[in-house]
């Protein structure tokens, strides 16, 4: 059962931050001035990310869903997600696919 659990630890927390700075006033302004505060102070890496209320559907249920935008550049250093990707690639998703952009 350790096996498990670690195996599972890591994939919860491979893609999900240990902090989140959000910003309640809406766009999240200056960001960068932010992450090379943190950065500095810390030393340990930033993935800007954007969060966005979305519907999905599955099995003729609509679904309420949270949207997670990503940095291509900057998650391969910070989120476990590579691996995670079974077909296709992380890079996939700054390229337009039949005019609309990529999901995983």
């Amino acid at each position: 059962m350790n096996g498990f659990r670690e195996d599972l630890m890591s994939k919860i927390l491979g893609v999900n931050s240990h902090l989140l700075v959000l910003s309640y006033e809406g766009a999240f302004k200056d960001y960068d001035k932010v992450i090379s505060q943190w950065t500095r102070l810390r030393g340990r890496g930033i993935n800007p990310v954007s969060l966005q209320p979305g519907y999905g559907e599955q099995l003729r249920k609509r679904l309420r869903v949270i949207l997670r935008g990503i940095d291509t550049e900057t998650a391969p250093r910070v989120i476990g997600i590579g691996p995670m990707i079974k077909e296709g690639s992380l890079q996939s998703l700054d390229r337009l696919h039949e005019g609309l952009p990529a999901i995983i």
